[in-house]
């Protein structure tokens, strides 16, 4: 009966019956049936077809299966099929997720459609015992990544029929071919010898060296299971080789590779994965899914690891990475849910994206290499429990350890700075924490729906940023504890995030790091233990905040020290950049960018007593530009070290005795190699380092010296003026000095009335200024030019002056005695300030005129600051003249009322000269070259056009107010002056006769 033509079968699907739970459909005319489904659940892992079923009394031959139903096959491993099998229908084995093992019997014509629909187990072993092979009818899905073993000699027939061409077809005795290419480009053919067909070679021994074309040859055996290149002397797999070839369970691969290329074995069926000793870089995603493979091994030559290299290999348990490799890819081992020993290599400083994600690791040793922990990096490991961080660590980035369920402890390390957000969230075996006192960062919901966490011990004294957010979101805050420094608890309550805790007690823990990245003021205890010695280090932070003054601007670590006992410190560190004032970095890294600078000099105020016994100066510089620079210490050449040691630089000091002597090419000279460095006195610094245009030096006081602990006094200080007297007494006494603090300093507290010069380093140009007039803020390590006047031996710095930022004070509110000699020597007669300045494109530069009927038509040493031109070709230069001299600031009498300017201009254009808004007095511009006449007020400015060269008395400055000026007396009064009201800056009305400072009356300005 079960030879019955298939044509002639006629099942009645009116009418199913059941046999020991399997459902069939019968032919009674011919004898056979066809099996339809498992009816109920199938608890064995073996199911046996029958090859006979017995109803009412009449056998019938199984011919014919199917699987209607569905269910119940999830425990089956193996199937047995008898040999009356002459036809598998639909879905016969659809949804067998656990089938290893299938034999088709020899007498099977017929494979239905969608027979593994749902079987997505590739592991399977199908057998097919038909020499001819079965028909295929129907929808083919569900075929493909299935092998079928054929019997041997029939593989070019199974391909033959297409319907077996997209599955993976391999002999009983696989197919094998042994080449050895001498010459590249050969393979090909030695292979069409062996085996006829490239698609019917099943196994590759291959020897020699491959050119591209071999390679593609290889990626063209579709039925490849196996190859071995152990004699290949190519050094690299070429990208995608063997992509996608889900059958190939065996690579060998030679000791001669040093580089397996991006997806060479991506989502093959390798049942272990060996690199060789030799191989360096494994690309991206080469291993990827390569979940057949049950174990990893990785060379001691490795180097690195691609992005996704071993993605969901989901049967590896354990790896070693080799100290050798530095760079791990992001994603590498993500989804290894069997992987549970991992070493890391000691020479790898990040644990990149996503590289454990959902391992099944319990703990986790991280080198001490390690210095950053990236997004998501140990995500999802439900089973790690513990982690100790190693000194080096810095960051913890977002979600690095998100969900780990069962961490119950962490030790975080000293020299850790930042926690970002969901760093930790879902923790929920966590009970405490310690943060430690170097963190400045725990952006907010780092700790997020850690229900557990009752105890957080905060170290750091400045709180850690938090973005607003509370670090410890989303739980109930009323039975968690938060543990602050003692000297820091008001600073917690009133920090945002921190504030939220509703319980803050101290601990007594003494921070051995001590890191300030904001404005501080350590207000320390009448006691400290004799053998307390902080570390302590002034930083940045990468925060930006609104400052009092309603401006935004990165925060950095500004210190004030009050003390009524000694703070001795181990090792204390600053960063000063004097250039940024001026100089804009963030601008120039990211020009669309408005933000300020991140890189400020930190500053230092003590009031009280500190030492240290190592101080470390961080000087940052700015490449290829001139600037000026100072030191609170005297300093050895061979004490300044840049950061990388292929920076290029040089120092220069000045000379006033050459300048003095008129001689002017010679002023700047070279500091030698073994010279020392005097505390207060300027010099100038250049450099060049080709990778980055921020150089950082480090820089240390001489220990011999007597002034090596000077970055801590808290009294007035004194800068020697050398005297070199000149034949011209513009070229007198010239001496560049540096602010003597390590903070900022208001240059009116001096005591020095005599104008002061400064480089601009983002202009390339110089400014002058007058403390008497103007609120210039010196940074920390700044340096400036002054003249000697004849009497004055030293500048005094009056210690009121220092202050932590670049803000001027309104000194009308400080009672200070730097304020009232400020306030006298502007008081000592009645004077106008002219400020001019000129505007070319991209390009300017200012002079300025004042008008003091006490003062001399001549060059006073007090009053005037000669003009320093430029070495930028590009800048133009403004200046005054007279009597052959160029004035930067000219104080004069009025004399016949006419003030001679010059300018010289270095680019052919239009330029404009103008004055500020809050000039109310209205000038007269005569243009000597163009013979015309213009008026010049704050609403008009005056514009030229100029040719490059130098025109030192091109402009005449004249008429000021409309008036025929003789004295200040009629330039600041006039008719009716007596009787007009008058007002100070802040708009309230004073009696001009008795009130002292900034008089606005009649829309003009006077000091008084």
């Amino acid at each position: 009966a079960s030879l019955v033509p298939m044509d002639e079968w006629a099942f009645n699907t009116s009418q199913e019956y059941t046999v020991d739970g399997l459902r069939y459909y019968l032919d009674t005319e011919h004898g056979i049936a066809q099996f339809n489904g498992i009816y109920r659940t199938w608890s064995q892992s073996e199911f046996v077809l029958p090859a006979v079923i017995t109803v009412d009394g009449n056998s019938y031959a199984v011919v014919s299966m199917e699987n209607r139903y569905r269910h119940g096959q999830d425990s089956i491993t193996s199937v047995v099929l008898p040999l009356s099998l002459r036809r598998i229908g639909q879905y016969a084995f659809s949804y067998f997720r656990s089938l290893t093992s299938l034999d088709v019997p020899a007498n099977v014509e017929v494979f239905g459609s969608q027979v593994f629909y749902g079987c997505d187990n590739e592991n399977i072993s199908i057998k097919m015992n038909p020499i001819t092979p079965p028909a295929f009818e129907g929808d083919l899905e569900g075929y493909s990544k299935k092998k079928f073993i054929v019997p041997d000699g029939t593989l070019h027939a199974y391909r033959l029929a297409n319907d077996w061409s997209n599955s993976v077809l391999v002999s009983e005795n696989p197919v094998t071919v042994t080449v050895d290419v001498a010459d590249p480009g050969e393979l090909g053919r030695l292979v069409l010898d062996e085996a006829g067909y490239l698609q019917e070679v099943n196994k590759l021994v291959v020897s020699g060296e491959l050119n591209s074309d071999d390679w593609t040859n290889i990626k063209n055996m579709s039925n490849l299971v196996a190859i071995d290149m152990s004699g290949l002397k190519n050094t690299s797999i070429p990208s995608s080789q063997f992509y996608g070839k889900w059958a190939m369970d065996e690579a060998v691969i030679s000791g001669k590779c040093a580089t397996i290329g991006d997806y060479a074995f991506y989502q093959t069926g390798l049942k272990e994965v060996v690199i060789p000793e030799g191989v360096e870089t494994i690309g991206y995603e080469a291993f990827y899914q390569c979940d057949k493979a049950a174990t990893l091994t990785l060379p001691s030559t490795l180097k690195s690891i691609g992005g996704e290299t071993f993605r969901k290999m989901s049967k590896i348990e354990a790896v070693e990475i080799p100290n050798s490799v530095t760079s791990v890819g992001t994603y590498a081992f993500e989804g290894c849910s069997s992987l549970r020993d991992v070493k890391l290599s000691e020479s790898m400083t990040i644990i990149n994206d996503y590289m454990l994600r959902g391992t099944a690791i319990e703990r986790i040793d991280i080198p001490e290499s390690v210095t950053e922990i990236k997004n998501s990096a140990f995500a999802n490991c439900a089973s790690l429990d513990s982690v100790v961080c190693p000194s080096s660590l810095k960051y913890i980035r977002n979600s690095a350890f998100y969900g780990c369920s069962s961490l119950k402890s962490i030790e975080m390390n000293e020299g850790l700075t930042t926690i970002e957000e969901y760093a930790f969230q879902n923790c929920k075996a966590l009970t405490e924490i310690i943060l430690p006192s170097s963190l400045t960062s725990c952006k907010g919901y780092s700790f997020n729906g850690c229900s557990n966490l009752k105890k957080i011990y905060a170290r750091s004294i400045i709180p850690a940023t938090t973005k607003g957010s509370c670090p410890l979101s989303g739980v109930s805050l009323n039975d968690v504890v938060l543990y602050v420094p003692s000297w820091s608890v008001q600073e917690y309550q009133l920090a945002d995030g921190w504030n939220q805790f509703m319980t803050v007690e101290t601990h007594d823990f003494m921070p051995e790091n001590i890191y300030i990245n904001k404005d501080f003021v350590f207000a320390l205890r009448d006691t400290l233990a004799a053998d307390y010695r902080p570390n302590i280090a002034l930083q940045w932070s990468s925060t930006q905040s609104e400052d009092a003054y309603g401006n935004w601007n990165y925060e950095t670590g500004n210190l004030t020290i009050n003390s009524r006992s000694k703070l001795p410190v181990n090792d204390f560190s600053l960063y000063v950049s004097p250039y940024a004032k001026y100089y804009e970095d963030y601008k120039v890294i990211y020009p669309w960018s408005s933000e300020s600078s991140e890189y400020s000099s930190t500053s230092l105020i003590v009031n009280g007593e500190m030492r240290a016994e190592n101080v470390t100066l961080n000087l940052l510089a700015r490449r290829s530009r001139w600037q000026f620079v100072s030191f609170p210490f005297d300093v050895q050449m061979s004490d300044i070290v840049p950061m990388d040691s292929i920076t290029q630089w040089v120092i220069r000091e000045y000379s006033g005795e050459n300048r003095a002597n008129n001689k002017l090419d010679s002023t700047w000279v070279n500091v030698a190699s073994d010279a020392t460095l005097s505390a207060g006195k300027g010099y100038i610094l250049h450099c060049y380092n080709p990778n980055s245009e921020l150089v950082q030096f480090t820089v240390s006081p001489l220990r011999e010296s007597v002034n090596r602990q000077a970055i801590f006094i808290s009294t007035d200080r004194s800068v020697a003026l050398e005297e070199n007297l000149s034949e011209f007494e513009h070229n007198r006494s010239w001496n560049l000095i540096g602010n003597p603090y390590p903070s900022y300093y208001d240059s009116r507290f001096l005591d020095f009335d005599a104008p002061i010069t400064v480089w601009n380093t983002y202009e390339n140009n110089y400014r002058a200024y007058s403390p008497v007039d103007d609120a210039y803020i010196l940074s920390p390590g700044e340096a400036f030019f002054v003249q000697r006047p004849v009497e004055q031996e030293a500048i005094a710095f009056d210690k009121t002056g220092r202050q932590t930022h670049t803000y001027a004070r309104i000194l009308e509110e400080e009672p200070a005695a730097a304020s009232a000699r400020r306030m006298a020597a502007a008081s000592r007669s009645q004077r106008l300030v002219i400020n001019l300045n000129l505007n070319g494109e991209n390009v300017s530069d200012r002079t300025r005129v004042v008008l003091n009927d006490a003062a001399s038509m001549d060059y006073e040493l007090s009053r005037d600051a000669s003009k320093f031109m430029s070495i930028d070709t590009d800048v133009p230069q403004f200046f005054s003249i007279y009597n052959g001299v160029r004035y930067a600031i000219n104080e004069r009498p009025v004399a016949d009322g006419e003030v001679t300017l010059g300018v010289i201009v270095k680019k052919a254009g239009v330029y404009t000269i103008t004055i500020p808004e809050d000039d109310m007095n209205e000038y007269e511009i005569v243009d000597l070259l163009m013979n015309t006449t213009s008026v010049l007020r704050a609403d008009q400015p005056f514009e030229f056009t100029a040719e490059p060269g130098d025109m030192e008395s091109r402009f005449i400055l004249r008429s000021i107010s409309g008036g025929d000026a003789t004295g200040v007396d009629a330039i600041a009064g006039g008719e009716g002056e007596d009787n007009a009201p008058a007002f100070n800056v802040a708009g309230q009305a004073v009696n001009k006769k008795v009130a002292d400072g900034i008089i606005v009356t009649q829309k003009r300005k006077v000091i008084k």
